[in-house]
């Protein structure tokens, strides 16, 4: 028998800013288009009153090969103002991750560009760009090739600023025929062009260092990634201390737990403690490998304080990845972002998340289409100075025709977890206590969000002559849907919510 359940819109102001996409296709609101095959984000960078992202452009001019790299230009509300690619014929071509960190220094924006590749003959090599914010303008500043480095094949950069004002480029060189590797580190003086070089020697003991890392504390600096064993297959955490010189302090393995690299973000907390979010695996009596997201606390001396499970308890073979890692506004804890393989081929949604400074979850949720089958992750995200947190990420969906197709999109969410308005006005948010749900903005013009806190049997969207407009079954709790409205006629619409128990809430929305 089903029951229906009216609410009161309450109206009330919010400012903030709603999700948005970098290319013209759904589920996002779109206000431009790049009008490339790919336009993958993988870095974003607040300064001043502006946004700026940069990562993988494929023009649709350009052979699939042929991927470079770009930055954009945003205002703070999200709208494109310019953006720029780098042209060059034979450098800036990359196969994978494109933007590993961004820097300011002077005038530029400076780029760690990872996994690139002469497409000519193959040659692999790294790559330090600078965006020129007066002139709109891309410039390759240092080039690290695999001749240069002798045997060695440079790979898994990091990219900081010294205290000095100078760029420090970190990588992991790879010897072939030694068992061991060494970490190469530049100082860049961009202005000067200027290069020194320190490299050493770690440990014969662990035979691969993947370096994610470099954060300065107290006139130090932490240096921090993954380490391999190859003859026992062992993933173990590493923290390699320099001093201000960069020169080698010391070196501390954590080799209780298994970690798989592949990600690793860290900051610095208020108190000057490292927050790290990582993930542990292990392998099943059936010869699987089992993941289980981590994030550790260590202090001053890189004693472990704590490190505890989040997202999820349990191993899974599909499990959440935690791209990046970032202090509250309020200092209580620290904000996650990543996201979480679903299972189904090529398919994931994003995750943004919450703990406290002891490790406690505050919220976890995932954000995902309503209507369609997409996949989305998230890779970087930066805190903003109205109290939010934006996040930069990728979008592809398996029933666009174009198959090369990926987007960006930007999603603004406060400290709660709820996406933000972009167009600051006032607007309600309905909520539901009895199924932890509520639905938001209301009136609505471009996106709708469904934010639900337990598995729902099935969502239902009408207009007002009641015709179905869409129906979702099967609603994952602890998420948040996004339905787009842009090609709604405005007017009122009703959302018709079952429980897995088989009762019926109705809401009635404003589309505007």
């Amino acid at each position: 028998m089903s029951r229906y359940n009216l609410y009161k819109i309450c109206c009330w102001a919010i400012s903030f800013t709603c999700i948005q996409a970098i290319v013209a296709q759904q589920p996002f609101h779109i206000p431009f288009d790049f009008d490339y095959h790919q336009q993958q984000a993988f870095k974003v960078f607040s300064l001043d009153s502006n946004i700026y992202l940069s990562g993988i452009a494929l023009p649709k001019e350009m052979p699939d090969n042929e991927r470079t790299i770009y930055m954009a230009k945003f205002d703070d509300k999200g709208q494109l103002e310019s953006h720029v690619i780098y042209e060059d014929d034979d450098n800036g071509h990359t196969y994978s991750n494109n933007c590993r960190d961004i820097v300011h220094i002077g005038d530029e924006l400076f780029m760690a560009n990872d996994n690139s590749s002469n497409v000519n003959d193959f040659v692999s090599y790294q790559l330090v760009s600078g965006y020129n914010l007066l002139e709109d303008s891309l410039r390759i500043v240092h080039i690290v090739e695999s001749e240069i480095e002798g045997e060695k094949s440079p790979s898994s950069s990091v990219l900081a600023k010294s205290i000095d004002n100078k760029l420090v480029l970190v990588l992991r060189g790879w010897t072939l025929e030694d068992d061991g590797v060494d970490i190469i580190l530049k100082v860049i003086d961009p202005i000067n062009n200027t290069v020194d070089e320190n490299a050493f020697f770690l440990s014969k003991e662990f035979h691969n260092y993947y370096v994610y890392e470099l954060i300065e504390s107290d006139s130090e600096y932490n240096l921090i990634g993954y380490l391999h064993r190859e003859d026992t297959n062992q993933f173990s955490l590493f923290c390699i201390r320099l001093d201000e010189e960069f020169k080698l302090i010391g070196e501390h393995h954590f080799t209780d737990l298994n970690y798989i690299g592949g990600t690793l973000d860290a900051h610095l907390s208020h108190d000057e403690d490292l927050m790290i979010s990582a993930i542990h695996f292990t392998v099943s009596n059936q010869n699987d490998w089992l993941y289980k997201p981590i994030s550790l606390r260590l202090d001053t001396d890189l004693n472990i304080l704590w490190q505890l499970p989040f997202g999820e308890q349990d191993f899974s073979g599909s499990h959440t990845t935690f791209t990046d890692i970032k202090e509250s506004h309020d200092k209580d804890g620290s904000m996650l972002i990543g996201f979480r393989e679903t299972g189904i081929q090529n398919n994931s949604v994003g995750v943004i998340g919450k703990i406290s400074n002891e490790g406690d979850s505050i919220f976890y949720k995932h954000i995902q289409p309503l209507d369609g089958y997409y996949r989305l992750a998230l890779y970087d995200m930066t805190v903003t100075p109205d109290g939010n947190y934006l996040a930069t990420g990728n979008t592809w969906s398996i029933e666009n025709q174009d198959s090369v197709y990926f987007e960006g999109v930007l999603i603004k969410f406060d400290e709660n977890g709820n996406i933000c308005d972009r167009n600051k006005t006032s607007s309600s948010q309905i909520q539901l206590p009895d199924i932890e749900l509520s639905l938001y903005p209301n009136p609505a013009s471009e996106v709708l969000y469904i934010d639900t806190g337990i598995s729902l049997k099935t969502i239902s969207i009408f207009d007002s002559y009641g015709q179905l407009i869409l129906t979702k079954n099967d609603l994952s709790p602890s998420t948040i849907y996004y339905q787009s409205v842009i090609n709604y006629p405005p007017g009122q619409y009703y959302i018709h919510i079952t429980s897995n128990e088989g009762l019926t809430y109705i809401e009635r929305i404003i589309i505007m």
